[in-house]
């Protein structure tokens, strides 16, 4: 029978980046059938996150569960709202030429990992 966890429940900041990039690496790169697919190394993925990660924790939107008794993470759920031109590795996929509408271009980016 397992166990019951006594949790609480955290908004992640950059004091918590390698907590998350411990747990992403663990419980959620090594399992994702997008980066399994593209024949892509769990390793290779993280690095490539790491930014994305980094504007998440710093967005206020992430949160996570922590072990009360161990205090580790136990799940996360990694969000952050941006426009388009945040993201510089998307360049190539919008038109620089004019302005950009920002109240219709926000996306919000939402991962959710749990243990």
């Amino acid at each position: 029978m397992s166990e019951v966890r006594e949790l609480e429940y955290v908004v992640l900041t950059m004091e918590d980046y390698n907590d998350v990039i411990h747990f992403l690496g663990t419980y959620f790169y090594p399992r994702s059938n997008s980066i399994l697919g593209a024949s892509c190394s769990p390793e290779a993925a993280l690095n490539v996150d790491v930014k994305h990660i980094q504007l998440c924790l710093t967005s206020g939107l992430s949160t996570g569960a922590r072990d009360k008794a161990t205090r580790n993470l136990v799940a996360v759920l990694m969000a952050r709202n941006y426009e388009y031109r945040d993201v510089d590795d998307d360049d190539d996929a919008h038109d620089d030429d004019g302005p950009h509408e920002t109240e219709d271009e926000n996306i919000q980016d939402l991962v959710i990992v749990i243990q």
